[in-house]
Order: C-alpha cells, then sequence, then structure tokens
C-alpha cells in the first residue's frame, strides 16, 4: 500500500462498488472484490468515513475515465455505457498514453481510496496496487447478459480499485480500466488459477474504451 498523491488519480464524489461476475445467465455464483474494511480497521479508528474513488487520465488533457458502475452523480460527467462499463468525466488532469493490451503481459492495477474523519480534521489517502498480467478477451456473464466487452487478468484488486488504470510494465502505457472480479465459482477458469493464482480481475481494454469515447465525442456533449 501506498499513501500519497499520484498524478493519474482525481477525486470523484462516488462511492465504487465493484460489480459481479459469473460463468451462466442467471447465476448464483456472484462474488466481488475483497474490501479493504479490515486494513483500515487496524489503521485508523474512531468515526470516518471512506471514499472510495479510482480514475484514470484519458488520452486528451482534462478528461478522466471511471466505471459507469459508479451510481452516484458524479460532476461534469459527459457520457457513460453501462454495458462496457465505461464514464467519462470532464476533471481537470494530465493526459495519458494508451494502448491495446497484449496477451499474457505484465500490468499493475492501481486503485485509491480516501479516509476522511467527520470533522475533516484527518483525511489520509491510501493507493493500491498489485501486480499481475492480462490474459485474454473473454466471454463474461454481466448485468445478467453475456458480453465479450472485457478481458480477464491474473492479480489481486479490491473495492475501491475499479476505474483505475491498467499499466503495461514493459512501457508504462495504460491498457484498460480495472472493472471488477471474476467469481472463484467460475470452473472454467480453474486452469488459469492453477497457473496464475486464485485472483481474476476483470479489465476494460482500450479499444472498448475508446469505442465508449469515440460515441461521447460525436455527442459533443461538453458544448
Amino acid at each position: 500500500m501506498y499513501r500519497n498523491y499520484i498524478k493519474y488519480y482525481t477525486s470523484l464524489v462516488a462511492l465504487l462498488v465493484c460489480p459481479v461476475f459469473a460463468q451462466s445467465i442467471p447465476t448464483d455464483d456472484i462474488v466481488e472484490s475483497p474490501g479493504m474494511r479490515e486494513l483500515m480497521a487496524l489503521t485508523v479508528r474512531g468515526k470516518f468515513r471512506m471514499r472510495e474513488a479510482s480514475a484514470s487520465p484519458w488520452e486528451q488533457d482534462n478528461i478522466i475515465v471511471t466505471s459507469a458502475h459508479i451510481d452516484a452523480y458524479v460532476e461534469n460527467e459527459l457520457c457513460n455505457d453501462f454495458n462496457r462499463d465505461i464514464k467519462f468525466v470532464e476533471h481537470e488532469s494530465e493526459f495519458a498514453n494508451w494502448r491495446d493490451p497484449v496477451s499474457y503481459e505484465d500490468v499493475e492495477y492501481i486503485g485509491r481510496m480516501e479516509v476522511l474523519s467527520e470533522d475533516k480534521s484527518f483525511d489520509m489517502v491510501m493507493e493500491s496496487r498489485s501486480q499481475g498480467k492480462v490474459l485474454h478477451k473473454t466471454v463474461l456473464g454481466f448485468r445478467g447478459q453475456p458480453t465479450n466487452n472485457f478481458w480477464i487478468g491474473s492479480g489481486f484488486t479490491v473495492k475501491g480499485m475499479s476505474g483505475g488504470p491498467v499499466k503495461a510494465k514493459s512501457d508504462g502505457k495504460v491498457v484498460g480500466v480495472i472493472v471488477g472480479a471474476v467469481s472463484k465459482n467460475v470452473k472454467r477458469f480453474d486452469n488459469y488459477r492453477e497457473k496464475y493464482g486464485q485472483d481474476l480481475t476483470v479489465v476494460v481494454p482500450y479499444e472498448t474504451v475508446k469505442a465508449v469515447w469515440s460515441k461521447c465525442d460525436a455527442n459533443d456533449q461538453r458544448k
């Protein structure tokens, strides 16, 4: 864990809740990514509220991209696509370099959580980083329907990391956005777990994010 700000993040007034994935439609084989509540209980005591607010800088200045499953209102939202779980927001930010992921390349998942006391006398930001690999595109159950908009990857993520960038270790470019986790009850991925570990992360790849932005930009909602 890291506790300092980095340029890839900007605050969103929202609570992120990881979506869930499963093998069949419908299904009870559902799981959410683990949270940080146990960690926070060891870190601080008293009345605190947590704001999970991860986002990625886009290819243009002052545009960020995050997960559409943020249900709360986000100021200056430009557009969203709930089927592909992508939301664009106009906010001060430097641009980032993006590209398509390469199967089985090493990546870093980055997320952010802010802890704020009720009297606002205590404000702490914790970064969460984990290592893994993006594996490949696959069909997953999402919002009660099958979709092939996502990639799976190995590596551990937690609540609050949704919307954060997936960065390639080779060149530092962003290759996607963190969405959530694959249920451990999805048996067809057991061979991946045996090879790469029990945690499988879900990623919105660059091509999908770009497709949402193209629609957003065409609508020209900033005018």
